[in-house]
């Protein structure tokens, strides 16, 4: 009995984890769902009807007719989770896709392992370890990123920031809340967490198609872009600011957004500094706009 639960259950884990992280189902998924979960229901039968494996006198699993079948259902569910965890790192921005290789491989090893040699028995202990290392993975994954924004969070800027220091060209925003503690004082934190959130939503609506984006603080965000292309970023940035007006126009409440540029370059300075020379910029335009100067950004930029 535990052997046909166990071996029912071992196709349907990769489909529930997949409904547990995937927003959407396309076509494709769902077909490979479905025949994941006619696995499972091959492995019940298999108790009555030996289609899937049976257990010798010598208390040994032995394959049925249709293990193979099974098999390859079981890898239908896998390759269901592998595309709905791509899409999710891909909706998060998640930046180290590659490292869901790993429990991948070991999933694989186990379905073969159990087709073709079920004697070694390790192919569970392969499916195990490689369940260990994508709730691992997942783990990471949400420690990265910030819940109310959904962005990467302090975290994962103070992490990746080495990694992104290799980058050879890199062109680097801040933006920064104006007053968004005078906001929190009179009309309530909660509020507060409306404007971060919609600043947030812009950002990513906007920027996350080229770059990382981080909420570094509190009110502060930091976007590594990663083009040569400056009127890409030219673009990008006047699209960012006519959603922020739009957001204001909505709700006049909203506080205006102060922003910063720099140039990175490997070889010429530190990343470090780049990202002070934008934030002196911020600050320089956030002065502008309280002494009501008027702001003209991208051509003191350039």
């Amino acid at each position: 009995i535990w052997a046909t639960i166990s071996m029912a259950i071992l196709p349907l884990l990769p489909v529930l984890m997949s409904i547990a992280i995937g927003k959407d189902f396309k076509l494709f998924e769902k077909i490979t769902a479905v025949i994941a979960v006619l696995g499972s229901v091959l492995a019940l039968s298999s108790g009555f009807t030996g289609f899937v494996f049976n257990i010798t006198a010598e208390n040994a699993l032995a394959h049925g007719s249709l293990f193979a079948v099974y098999d390859l259902c079981m890898a239908a569910g896998l390759l269901c989770l592998l595309i709905e965890t791509f899409k999710a790192n891909r909706d998060a921005h998640y930046r180290t896709d590659r490292l869901i290789v790993f429990p991948f491989i070991l999933f694989l090893s186990g379905c073969l392992i159990l087709m073709f040699v079920p004697e070694i028995c390790t192919s569970f202990g392969c499916l195990t370890a490689g369940t260990v290392l994508y709730y691992i993975y997942a783990m990471e994954s949400s420690l990265s990123h910030d819940p109310l924004t959904g962005l990467l969070n302090a975290h994962a800027y103070e992490t990746d920031i080495e990694i992104i220091r290799k980058e050879p060209y890199l062109n680097i925003i801040v933006l920064d809340i104006d007053d968004l503690a005078v906001c929190n004082q009179t009309y309530g934190h909660p509020y507060g967490d409306i404007c971060i959130r919609s600043l947030a939503d812009a950002v990513k609506t906007v920027f996350e198609p080229i770059g990382y984006c981080y909420r570094s603080s509190g009110d502060n965000f930091v976007i590594f872009c990663r083009t040569y292309d400056e009127k890409l970023i030219k673009k990008k940035s006047d699209q960012f600011l006519k959603t922020i007006i739009e957001k204001r126009n909505e709700n006049h409440h909203i506080p205006m957004i102060s922003t910063g540029f720099g140039v990175y370059m490997k070889n010429t300075e530190s990343i470090e500094k780049t990202i002070d020379r934008a934030n002196e910029q911020l600050r320089y335009y956030q002065n502008l706009r309280r002494e009501g100067k008027p702001i003209v950004i991208w051509e003191e930029t350039k």
